[in-house]
């Protein structure tokens, strides 16, 4: 349970850096496998299949947003307010799936002394040998 609540931490660690919420405990899970730890095994792999796709589409949608931007400025348009509005909701966002989530996560396994898969699996990027999650 202590790996669990590491690698939630290892996930508000790496909000810091860009795509550090999938390296740093992609890192922490190679450090501390174990070969019969298959719970912990399942949380990384939701916890970074999730983690990676909220990474492609915040990324994207954030260069996305700056190059709209930088186009406008050179045509030498005025922006309007609304491009700043919505890289404070993205940041926003970010903040509440980077932070928020896994602290609540982490709080939760405390005071519950139970792990649990906590994360989504939309998209496997990250699969075992039987391709099953």
């Amino acid at each position: 349970m202590k790996n669990v609540i590491y690698l939630h931490l290892c996930v508000m660690l790496g909000a810091f850096i860009p795509f550090g919420t999938v390296l740093i405990p992609y890192i922490y899970w190679k450090i501390n496998k174990a070969p019969v730890d298959v719970f912990f095994d399942k949380q990384v792999r939701a916890l970074l299949n999730f983690q990676l796709l909220f990474d492609i589409i915040f990324y994207g949608v954030y260069i996305a947003f700056w190059v709209n931007t930088t186009n406008d400025l050179i045509k030498w348009k005025d922006l309007p307010s609304q491009h700043y509005d919505i890289v404070l909701y993205i940041m926003g966002f970010a903040f509440l799936i980077w932070i928020c989530y896994p602290l609540f996560v982490v709080v939760r396994i405390a005071l519950t002394r139970k792990a649990y898969i906590a994360y989504p699996t939309i998209i496997p990027f990250f699969r075992n040998k039987t391709n099953k999650i």
